[in-house]
């Protein structure tokens, strides 16, 4: 249980003349704030059980309350004119942690065994092994990782899961696909490009499981193969 004594706090720290006789720890910081004219708090539970052996003789504030706690484990600390008592941290009391090492490896193009929803590269939109961050154009990519977890196993359950793309089914098992509004007409297989340009070109069902990743780029994609969207496997 914390307490305060004080008696009107001053900046200056002149020397005064104290008599204050030995005594539990708690009774003497009393009596030494209300002569000083210092505001001290005091938490119970640090002076539950200790006694100071008083004081007598010209102290400024810091040297008697310093003289007063001699020995008893606590100091006093000054923040802005309030004192507060602390307990004393000997050095064998500090924990010494041992050495840490960090380790660490980038993400690479290969996003298989990474346990990634991301990945360190990609070169559908410029041909160059940019990050996502870096590449200039809106991307996105559907990871090993992420078709795992979601039991993505086909071309047409990936592009489901892509922001901003849309498939219209066209028979049993084929598929179009849409990217804000423009028809996808143009896929590379590991950057072996497949022109789809009619309805009759659609989507037939592909199994992911061979694949590491899938990766999209919407927009246009003169720099490397035309004007229209483009899925990269």
């Amino acid at each position: 249980m914390g307490r305060q004594h004080s008696a009107g706090a001053t900046a200056a720290e002149p020397y005064l003349c104290y008599a204050i006789a030995a005594g539990s720890l708690d009774q003497v910081l009393n009596r030494f704030a209300s002569e000083s004219g210092i505001l001290l708090s005091v938490d119970g539970t640090l002076t539950a059980g200790k006694r100071s052996p008083g004081l007598n003789g010209s102290y400024g504030v810091r040297e008697g309350l310093a003289k007063l706690l001699a020995d008893t484990g606590l100091q006093a600390i000054n923040s802005g004119g309030n004192y507060t008592l602390q307990k004393v941290i000997e050095a064998g009391d500090a924990v010494v942690l041992g050495a840490t090492d960090i380790n660490a490896r980038g993400l690479g193009a290969t996003t298989e065994n990474t346990g990634s929803y991301t990945t360190g590269s990609m070169q559908t939109a410029t041909k160059l092994a940019l990050t996502m961050r870096e590449t200039p154009q809106s991307v996105s990519v559907v990871t090993r990782q992420q078709m795992d977890d979601a039991s993505l196993t086909t071309v047409q359950e990936a592009i489901s899961k892509t922001p901003g793309l849309t498939m219209q089914k066209i028979g049993p098992e084929r598929y179009t696909f849409y990217a804000r509004g423009f028809q996808i007409n143009s896929l590379l297989y590991d950057g072996l490009p497949t022109l789809l340009g009619t309805a009759a070109d659609a989507i037939t069902p592909a199994n992911l499981a061979m694949y590491d990743r899938v990766e999209v780029t919407r927009g246009a994609t003169g720099l490397v193969q035309g004007s229209a969207p483009l899925v990269y496997l």
